[in-house]
């Protein structure tokens, strides 16, 4: 019986580790906050951007400023986790989801300076396409967040995939492909952070 209870013990502090190493970097309010700023984005393109396709440059413009804030948004939250915290594990598992999900934010500035230089015919695949990258840095950083986020990653996947393959002319660079996309995901992902933390919490 004592060997039944310590293994026991063991495997509820396992479940506790991967609970914190999963959760400790990420939260669903900041998260819900950068799609808010997402929509607020696509209403000010609304309201002063109406012809994205003849203006690529104020486009460009407008939504860099959308991801610096969310990007400085969730970096400030970071940094002030990594500053109060005197674990090496969490300050660890914060060094671990930078380095995860950092790939796809630079394929995502590679893409769009090559696609807005060399390659303009193609500037209204770019809503999809960075749909898709941040799909991509989601199912990396999967280990740091709670299995439910892995719907995010796919709905990512699959509304940037839609975008490029449907929209088309002002469709493509209209504010809704990004209501769509980052809009509607940001939340997606907030609500699944949010609801996997409640049923784990549960459990």
């Amino acid at each position: 019986m004592q060997l039944d209870d310590a293994l026991c013990q063991v495997q509820a502090l396992k479940q506790s580790l991967q609970r914190t190493e999963r959760f400790c970097c990420y939260r669903a309010e900041t998260i819900a906050l950068s799609g808010g700023i997402a929509l607020l984005g696509s209403a000010a393109q609304y309201r002063w951007l109406t012809n994205p396709i003849a203006e690529p440059a104020a486009y460009l413009q407008l939504w860099i400023v959308v991801a610096m804030m969310s990007v400085a948004m969730i970096a400030y939250e970071m940094l002030g986790r990594w500053l109060r915290t005197d674990s090496a594990f969490r300050r660890q598992q914060t060094t671990i989801a930078v380095t995860q999900f950092a790939p796809c934010l630079i394929a995502g500035v590679l893409v769009t300076f090559a696609i807005h230089i060399h390659a303009p015919e193609h500037f209204e695949m770019l809503p999809g396409l960075w749909s898709v990258l941040f799909s991509l840095g989601i199912f990396g950083s999967l280990r740091q967040m709670l299995p439910g986020v892995v719907y995010a990653a796919v709905y990512y996947l699959l509304s940037g995939s839609c975008c490029m393959m449907l929209f088309r002319d002002e469709w493509a660079l209209s504010p809704l492909s990004m209501v769509l996309t980052f809009g509607v995901g940001q939340l997606l992902t907030a609500y699944c952070m949010r609801d996997s933390q409640e049923s784990n919490d549960g459990t």
